[in-house]
Formats: structure tokens, C-alpha cells, sequence
């Protein structure tokens, strides 16, 4: 048995791609993103995480190719260095670090996109803003339902007897408004007495 990685076996590899044919039986080396999870969690000592893992996944920053596919070297080699960072170095004694090889050609279609830090990310910030549009909408709604019974008191109450003390006013108004009418109407008349002679006298006859 070959020590690959300070503590991790030949037999811990094979163990990680057996799991792995399940999730991949037609060995296109790719996982969905939702499955990483599950994925990990189905593992065997010491490359499982058990669930909730979520958070330490995404401290992986592993990378994530188009249509949220995940390859299997990545998330590999995540939990290789997560299993490391664990290790007291203390107790490995002085033998000589073995270099952690497991690398592999990766296939044409391998394109990262993103990565999981920057998808929890993106996921936050999204989450925030649906959240402040949420409450803005809540604040709009709590508002308008505050209002309402004011306005249905104003219109029965206030209105009345806002409309009760205006009517004086505005006869009063409308009676001046007549009046001054009235009164031009009779300077026009007494400037124009020629109108009242030629009503007056309508066809050679008197009519005043």
C-alpha cells in the first residue's frame, strides 16, 4: 500500500472514485453542483464530510463549470487539502513529505466558470435584495392599510363638515360675483342709451 498525501491511501482514492460511478456511470467526470453534497456525505473516512457540510464546501472555493457541473479532480482535490489542513503536523515525525499528485487532463468541455465562494455569494447577495424588496413592499402595504381609515373618517366626517362651513363662503362669493355682474350690466346699460332709444323706437313705433 502506496501513502499518498500524508495519511491518504491508495485504497482512500479508490473508495472516492467507486462513490463517484454512482453519481457518474457514464464517466463523463462531471457532478451537478446539488449533488456535491449528498456526494461527500456518502463518502468513508477520512474523506467524508457529513452533513451539514455546505459551509465547509464552499470555503473549498472549488470550481464550478458551465450548467453547474462540478469535476471530479476538483472536489478531490478540495477535500485532500481539507483532510491535510486537519493533521497535527506534530505527529507526522521527520520523515519526507510526500507531493500530493492527483492531477489528471481534464476533458474539452471543462470550462470553470465560477467558483463556490463566489456562487454562496452571488446566492447572499440575491437573498438581501429579495429581502429588502419584501420589506419595502410589506412597509408600502402597512402605509396604505394605515391610511385607509383616515380617509374613510375624513369622507364621512371631516368632508361633511369641511363642505358645511365652506357653503356660506361660497354663496357669499357667488352672490358678489351676480352682483358685480348686475351692476356691469347696468353701467353698460346707462353708457348705451342709444340701445335703449333705438329699443325704444322699433319700427316708427314707441315701445317705452
Amino acid at each position: 500500500m502506496v501513502i499518498i498525501g500524508l495519511g491518504l491511501t491508495d485504497d482512500d482514492y479508490d473508495m472516492y472514485y467507486e462513490k463517484w460511478q454512482y453519481l457518474d456511470p457514464s464517466g463523463s467526470q462531471f457532478i451537478r453542483y446539488d449533488q456535491l453534497s449528498d456526494f461527500v456525505d456518502g463518502l468513508e473516512p477520512p474523506l467524508r464530510i457529513p452533513k451539514p457540510n455546505q459551509l465547509l464546501l464552499v470555503a473549498m472555493d472549488l470550481p464550478i463549470s458551465d450548467d453547474d457541473r462540478m469535476h471530479c479532480v476538483d472536489i478531490l482535490d478540495g477535500l485532500t487539502k481539507h483532510f491535510l489542513g486537519t493533521l497535527d503536523v506534530s505527529t507526522l515525525g521527520t520523515g519526507t513529505n510526500v507531493p500530493i499528485d492527483i492531477k489528471k487532463d481534464r476533458p474539452k468541455d471543462y470550462r470553470p466558470i465560477t467558483t463556490t465562494v463566489q456562487r454562496q455569494r452571488e446566492t447572499y447577495l440575491s437573498r438581501l435584495g429579495l429581502r429588502g424588496f419584501r420589506t419595502n413592499v410589506e412597509r408600502c402595504r402597512c402605509k396604505r392599510q394605515s391610511r385607509e381609515p383616515i380617509l374613510e373618517r375624513a369622507t364621512i366626517d371631516e368632508l361633511i363638515e369641511l363642505d358645511d362651513l365652506e357653503t356660506p363662503t361660497s354663496i357669499i362669493s357667488c352672490r358678489n360675483k351676480i352682483c358685480t355682474i348686475d351692476s356691469i350690466s347696468i353701467e353698460q346699460r346707462e353708457r348705451t342709451p342709444s340701445n335703449t332709444s333705438s329699443i325704444c323706437s322699433f319700427g316708427g313705433r314707441s315701445l317705452c
